[in-house]
């Protein structure tokens, strides 16, 4: 049996709620640990706006079914987005691990005037007499910083004049395909930053409705349970399964993880920088401006339904709506929820906790996010939401 007891002052509230300690301790209250022949136990009730009453009917093996539920939901979907994020990934990354990383400064100094020289060089090894690129590359990255050092007028259809191998001098654009490698990775790169934070808000949105289909029956629970699982899901996609879609766990025997992780990096090499670290940075700056994308959207989807209402007359006297409650949903704005902007902010921290040592740059990232969050929220509260 259970039962809610009010009390009309504090010091009755304070007896019930250190009556289990109270009777389990002191021997002289031990015929009041039973009621009806069954063990007391009380417990702080929650405030009755606190309570979800429709919820109140789940059991806790409901609970649990629900919840096992939604883990496997989220795992499947984490599993497509590792999927996306691989391809894009590989096709993003397969350009640039080509060309060592190298410091180009000291390069030219080496090579000195026979830079250009053998620069030709070495785009002769690596491509047929067609001009067409052969499959098994071999850069020094003589050619990547012959490339990255030229002065005005240069373009990547420049042609530089050289001996090729079958002994004739030619003229061909040798940055050609190196320019275009690297604009490519980054226009894929800039396009798998943007799928990981459209990914994040479309998880967000399927994570709320998932968690409250659980069956919470308080407010509190249901909103903690929200922000933590928005996070973890978030941090997962943005901060693991990057690292992981190019990690190479060969040497570790785990099965399925050692032949499934066969990527390119074993370690965090000067490479990993460019070919992961990057996109990492790339990520967490659009994720910095995305708030001001998720107000467009929500604004324009607003504007839209109010366009429709008056008729596109423009006048918020004029409505098709027949009782008020419409009317008010659609020209007060939408309802403010805090709970996944906690866990936006706690995805910024621990990405650049984690990566922030090894790319210092994340910090100052996640101080503009800080500021822009901050910024947009106060304008919002005073004017955009109920």
């Amino acid at each position: 049996m259970s039962a809610f007891l009010t009390f009309e002052n504090e010091e009755g509230l304070n007896r019930c709620i250190n009556y289990n300690e109270t009777v389990q301790d002191d021997p002289d209250f031990e015929q009041f640990r039973t009621f009806l022949g069954e063990p007391v136990e009380i417990q702080e009730a929650s405030e009755p706006t606190d309570i979800i009453w429709e919820n109140r009917h789940f059991s806790a093996i409901e609970r649990f079914k629900r919840t096992t539920i939604v883990i496997g939901i989220v795992f499947l979907l984490l599993c497509a987005s590792f999927g996306v994020i691989f391809k894009c990934s590989q096709a993003a990354t397969k350009p640039l691990l080509k060309y060592p990383s190298l410091n180009c400064t000291e390069v030219v100094e080496s090579q000195g005037h026979y830079l250009e020289e053998r620069a030709f060089a070495e785009w002769d090894h690596n491509f047929e007499e067609d001009g067409d690129e052969v499959d098994d590359t071999v850069y020094t990255g003589i050619l990547k910083c012959f490339c990255d050092t030229r002065g005005p007028g240069f373009s990547k259809t420049s042609e530089y004049s050289g001996k090729r191998s079958t002994g004739k001098v030619e003229a061909w654009p040798i940055c050609e395909t190196y320019l275009s490698d690297t604009m490519k990775a980054r226009v894929l790169g800039m396009i798998m930053s943007f799928i990981i934070v459209a990914t994040n808000f479309v998880l967000r949105m399927i994570m709320i409705s998932l968690i409250k289909w659980i069956g919470e029956d308080t407010h509190s629970q249901q909103l903690k349970s929200i922000t933590n699982g928005i996070f973890i899901v978030q941090f997962l996609n943005t901060g693991i399964l990057l690292l992981l879609v190019q990690a190479n766990l060969s040497e570790y025997d785990v099965p399925f993880v050692s032949s499934a992780l066969d990527g390119p990096f074993t370690d965090f090499l000067p490479l990993w920088y460019v070919g992961v670290g990057y996109k990492i940075v790339q990520t967490m700056i659009v994720n910095a401006i995305f708030p001001f994308i998720e107000f467009g959207i929500a604004y324009t989807k607003l504007w839209v339904f109010r366009r429709m209402d008056d008729g596109f007359a423009k006048d918020s006297y004029k409505t098709k709506k027949t009782n008020m409650q419409t009317y008010i949903d659609i020209y007060s704005g939408p309802e403010y929820l805090i709970h996944f902007k906690y866990s936006g902010i706690l995805n910024v921290t621990f990405v650049t906790m984690m990566y922030g040592i090894g790319q210092p740059v994340l910090f100052p990232i996640a101080l503009v996010s800080y500021f822009i969050l901050y910024s947009i929220e106060r304008v919002l509260i005073a004017y955009f939401y109920q």
